[in-house]
């Protein structure tokens, strides 16, 4: 899913819990109501699941001295874009860590190390 497809989600839950219709919201974002329904349960269902373990990125941590608060911060960030699953956070480049909320210099070289434990 593409980073636009993933904020327009957010977006339209954001929006159904701010008080819009599913058909409003449908005719905003040019789908079915039915689709909108979907897309809503959908986010409000990943909103609560948990990040998978990544174990590269915790071997990682621990060889740069990071705390277990930066662990999980790089395991938040990466759910939340939906990038800790079937390994996608090993095709990131650098350019592309740095864009993700909540991911700096140091998480960057943390990953771009893990990304070199994991080939």
């Amino acid at each position: 899913m593409s980073y636009e497809k993933i904020d327009r989600n957010k977006e339209i839950l954001h929006k159904h819990r701010q008080g819009k219709t599913y058909s409003e919201l449908a005719y905003e974002y040019h789908i079915t109501p039915t689709r909108v329904r979907q897309i809503a349960q959908h986010e409000r269902t990943h909103q609560q699941s948990i990040p998978y373990r990544i174990p590269e990125i915790e071997q990682a941590c621990q060889e740069h001295d990071a705390s277990d608060g930066m662990y999980y911060r790089i395991l938040n960030a990466l759910h939340d874009q939906r990038l800790d699953t079937h390994n996608k956070w090993t095709r990131l480049s650098r350019g592309e860590m740095m864009s993700i909320r909540n991911i700096g210099e140091k998480a960057a070289d943390i990953i771009e190390y893990a990304q070199q434990i994991a080939r």
